[in-house]
């Protein structure tokens, strides 16, 4: 996938100008548990990693509060955590660059761990309900980054709307505000197993969330607050005398 803008004229490149160190902290890191998943699942089955540190209701209600944080460093195969992380890549470091690396990572921790709480509840309130549905499958074992990843692409959508974009292979360009629709409908319209189609839902609302709540650079409480009354006053006017208003 490439972005194409600028002044001067069409510039194509291939992701963004500049990669924040935030951005490649979390890279190296994803990538080095990666390395250790695969150092302690040589011989097959589930490693000890995924087994306690994979996002799983039925755990996490029975005390493993830590796993919708260390879901978010585990992925089950390359092309997995690959796509993940060009993803992050790709659409995070613009909204890095804006938010900072301090706002950014609690940012991408966040709504991480919340969109795992979310999902998981949602998956306990379907099973008590006797509810069956391809989404929200209790008892299924969850890991990946993708649910932060999808808040990330979609505060880039909202926060560049009108940067293009275009896909490598496939000779079709279109604005970033259309990520959003597009990626909602191919998790709706296309769902396939083995994949937490309701992590990238949730991703994506708490994208919209954040947007709502900070703003676009992360820097403010975004609250409507109803303008004070203004408090009475006197002016003097020279030629009139005193007027109290």
């Amino acid at each position: 996938m490439s972005s194409r803008g600028g002044l001067g004229g069409a510039q194509i490149r291939l992701g963004p100008v500049a990669t924040p160190k935030v951005i490649k902290q979390l890279l190296i890191a994803t990538a080095v548990v990666f390395v250790v998943q695969r150092l302690f699942g040589i011989g097959g089955g589930t490693t000890f990693l995924e087994e306690y540190g994979a996002l799983d209701g039925t755990q996490f209600f029975r005390g493993l509060l830590w796993q919708p944080l260390t879901r978010l460093f585990l992925h089950s195969e390359f092309w997995h955590l690959a796509g993940n992380m060009f993803i992050l890549w790709m659409f995070g470091s613009s909204v890095a660059e804006r938010w900072g690396s301090r706002r950014f990572l609690w940012l991408y921790l966040g709504a991480g761990v919340l969109g795992g709480i979310l999902q998981v509840i949602g998956e306990g309130l379907l099973f008590l309900a006797g509810s069956e549905l391809p989404f929200f499958v209790w008892g299924s074992r969850s890991l990946g980054a993708s649910g932060a990843v999808y808040t990330v692409m979609a505060m880039y959508a909202l926060s560049f709307p009108r940067r293009s974009i275009n896909l490598l292979f496939v000779p079709l360009e279109f604005e970033a505000i259309w990520l959003i629709p597009i990626a909602i409908g191919m998790e709706l319209g296309f769902p396939s197993p083995g994949v937490s189609h309701e992590a990238h839902i949730i991703g994506i609302l708490l994208g919209w969330i954040a947007m709502r709540l900070f703003g676009d650079d992360g820097r403010r409480l975004v609250i409507k607050r109803k303008p004070k009354p203004r408090s009475p006053h006197l002016r003097v006017v020279e030629d009139d005398g005193p007027i109290y208003h």
